[in-house]
């Protein structure tokens, strides 16, 4: 195992490891011997093991042979062997193949005079120099003969302290160390390999990997260290989980945003967990890895080269009843989405509103040559900005700047005429390819075409972008064109086409021409498809539900989301109850409301009966083909009465007004129906509503002709009716706190 650079490291570690090897490590010479004999390493002499006895050159050169591996190959060729250049080193001699090869391949050199000195004893620097050859280090690259005794102590060959200041020798090396040095060489690893010397002589076949087990000398992980996830605790901090403890140095761990490192200020570990703070912001914007190049587990393994990218944090989009930018998203290296709190229409297209800051500088100011404003005819409450010229890159910082000026479909001005501000990072994202999917006859009189993306609701719903021809190449244009904006999978993905009805056995051709994705990227041009043969039947729209909510409203439920014109249907009810009110709700396109007159109400348990006789019509053209008739039971509960569900106010000079339902919609735009009492510093006074508008059925803003600065404001509204003018609150009061609505 390689070395920390702290040596206090390195001594806490060597205890781990010491401390976590516990197979059963034989701690006498005789065990090792045993052990050694068992994997074809030691054999002993006339004398058994000699273990006392002193140790012979020519018998190290025959260890270091077989720790090598090469024994075989040595007996194997031992006719070429034999023959040595040393003058007391005979051909017949048993070690004379052993002295040959390690001669031959520079292992073990001679003496001056050309002597080998087979029966000489070998010191313990010598033979340890020779093991040290064994786990391919070198004398003068990795250590000296002045520093082999401290090198052989950090290779874990020696475990006595004493080895890291002693420089001497020792000259009546035994048998017996030998073997305890070569037991202990036969578990660590080789020089730049992750494999231990006894995994190499398995390799060769000189033992078994189960013999090598059984003593110790190869140890397998029984749990594979991996990174189990990685969590993002905050915008500059993470926890790495992983599946066991471990040791790691903080040098060792690298963080990557986009394949550029990232600084680490702060590294610590807890248990499984390894804790680290950033010089950076970890925003999802970015890819982030994690790299650790190498760590030791809880049984002292050193594992190297783990990794694994996470996703950073979502960014929180600003929510306020004031209008602010909310969240800025980027798209691609030249688009941006940017969404705001309140709606915004054709003003928010001003390109001169808006500055980009790259790193804390000035990128580019708007103008029409750098910038591109578009509406999100999705969302009401965003827009694409469009870079021309500059890109945004990834891992550089940038800020979107929109002045003062811009005001909202409510006439709020930005962050209450201070304008606003929102930073986030370059992405490496690319638009999504746009094409179409599907575009295939529906029925009779509809036609399905289902693109890959979002589409740009304006060309999408050009009825000139399509056109059919017959098989007699007449061209045929569409009647209608309804964008599906409900249908969850294909939500703004899908539209429905009316054309004059198809006849059986007929062949068509669907043609499209300049339909645009959402951000205006990319346009779909000149597409043909062949839609087969024309189609015989309509399919018909169906009732599923009714349901009486109270005893002068009731709710129909249909199969298919509706169109808005449904509200015009021809329904009666036990043809004597009259309908005041149908009411279609956008928020819910299968369902129509029923408002019944008052004068005539629904009596609990009674059974009415239902018809619908025509003007029911859903998105994919189909109407009823034939009357619909259903019973229901009547119920006998009052209407719940109206309410204020809520009062905020969107800037300083304006207040969006929430009622529980529906409601009329000629009263509501009466400003002598509003009462607005202010209340500051003691003072009171009555204030007086500027313009107001309804935003829908239940929506209304109010404006003030000047700006309202802290203090207290209490409304008062009268003769608020509900959607069918029958049922009137004469009043209805609430408390308007302007700096708790901010």
């Amino acid at each position: 195992m390689k070395r920390f650079s702290s040596f206090l490291v390195i001594i806490t570690i060597v205890s781990i490891l010491l401390g976590s090897f516990a197979f059963a490590e034989e701690t006498t010479q005789q065990g090792q011997a045993v052990a050694l004999k068992d994997i074809s390493i030691f054999k002993g002499d006339s004398n058994g093991f000699n273990l006392s006895g002193r140790l012979k050159r020519s018998e190290a050169a025959t260890l270091i042979v077989r720790m090598l591996g090469d024994e075989a190959t040595v007996v194997a060729n031992k006719s070429a062997q034999t023959v040595t250049v040393f003058a007391d080193v005979k051909e017949d001699d048993w070690f004379a193949p052993y002295v040959g090869y390690c001669y031959r391949n520079g292992i073990i050199l001679g003496f001056p005079d050309g002597t080998f000195k087979p029966n000489d004893y070998i010191s313990e620097k010598a033979f340890t120099q020779l093991i040290l050859g064994v786990m391919n280090y070198k004398s003068g690259t990795d250590f000296t003969w002045e520093t082999i005794n401290r090198f052989a102590f950090d290779k874990k060959l020696v475990s006595d302290v004493s080895y890291t200041v002693s420089t001497d020798d020792n000259t009546n090396y035994t048998r017996g160390q030998s073997v305890t040095l070569m037991y202990k060489c036969l578990s660590q690893k080789k020089k730049n390999t992750d494999k231990s010397v006894a995994e190499f002589l398995v390799d060769k076949k000189v033992t078994t990997r189960t013999k090598a087990k059984k003593y110790g000398f190869i140890t397998e992980d029984e749990v594979k260290t991996a990174i189990e996830s990685i969590k993002v605790k905050d915008a500059d901090s993470i926890v790495i989980e992983m599946n066991e403890s471990v040791l790691v140095n903080a040098d060792d761990v690298k963080i990557f945003a986009n394949d550029v490192e990232i600084t680490i200020t702060n590294f610590t570990t807890k248990n499984n967990d390894i804790l680290i703070d950033v010089k950076d912001e970890l925003y999802n914007e970015r890819t982030f890895k994690v790299v650790i190049d190498k760590l030791y587990d809880e049984a002292g393994y050193e594992i190297k080269n783990l990794e694994k990218t996470f996703d950073g944090m979502e960014r929180e989009a600003i929510e306020s009843k004031f209008f602010k930018i909310s969240k800025i998203k980027p798209l691609s290296s030249e688009m941006l989405e940017v969404s705001f709190t309140q709606p915004v229409d054709d003003k928010a297209k001003q390109v001169l509103l808006y500055s980009v800051y790259k790193n804390g500088a000035l990128y580019f100011e708007g103008s029409y040559k750098t910038l591109d404003v578009q509406l999100n005819s999705i969302n009401n409450k965003s827009i694409i900005l469009i870079s021309k010229q500059h890109k945004f890159e990834a891992n550089s910082k940038y800020k979107v700047v929109i002045k003062s000026d811009l005001k909202s479909t409510y006439s709020s001005y930005l962050n209450n005429g201070q304008g606003d501000s929102y930073e986030f990072y370059g992405v490496v994202a690319k638009v999504k390819d746009f094409g179409i999917e599907e575009a295939r006859l529906m029925d009779t009189d509809t036609i399905i075409i289902r693109y890959s993306d979002v589409v740009d609701k304006e060309s999408a719903l050009n009825r000139s972008n399509y056109y059919l021809i017959d098989e007699d190449n007449r061209r045929i244009s569409p009647k209608s064109i309804t964008l599906d904006e409900h249908d969850e999978d294909s939500k703004f993905m899908q539209v429905i086409i009316e054309v004059p009805d198809t006849k059986e056995y007929h062949e068509y051709t669907i043609n499209i021409d300049d339909v645009d994705n959402l951000f205006k990227t990319a346009r779909i041009s000149n597409y043909t498809k062949d839609l087969g043969d024309g189609i015989k039947e309509n399919d018909s729209v169906y009732l599923s539900d009714i349901e009486a909510l109270n005893r002068t409203l009731l709710k129909l439920t249909f199969d298919t989301p509706l169109v808005e014109a449904s509200e015009k249907a021809v329904i009666d009810i036990n043809k004597s109850i009259d309908i005041r009110k149908i009411l279609f709700d956008k928020n819910d396109p299968k369902a129509l409301y029923l408002y019944l007159a008052k004068g005539r109400p629904l009596v609990k348990d009674k059974d009415y009966d239902l018809v619908i006789t025509k003007g029911i019509e859903d998105i994919y053209g189909n109407k009823i083909e034939e009357k619909i008739e259903e019973n229901f039971e009547g119920v006998s509960e009052l209407p719940d009465p109206i309410y204020i569900e809520s009062a905020n106010f969107i800037s300083d000079s304006q207040i969006v007004l929430k009622f529980s339902e529906a409601v009329r919609e000629g009263a509501m735009k009466n400003e002598k129906n509003y009462t607005f009492e202010y209340s500051i510093n003691g003072n009171d006074r009555k204030l007086f509503p500027g313009d107001i508008e309804l935003a829908d059925e239940r929506t209304v803003i109010i404006d003030f002709d000047y700006y309202i600065q802290g203090g207290q404001l209490y409304l008062t509204v009268e003769d608020v009716y509900d959607y069918s003018g029958q049922y009137k609150i004469e009043k209805l009061s609430t408390k308007i706190e302007l700096f708790e609505n901010n």
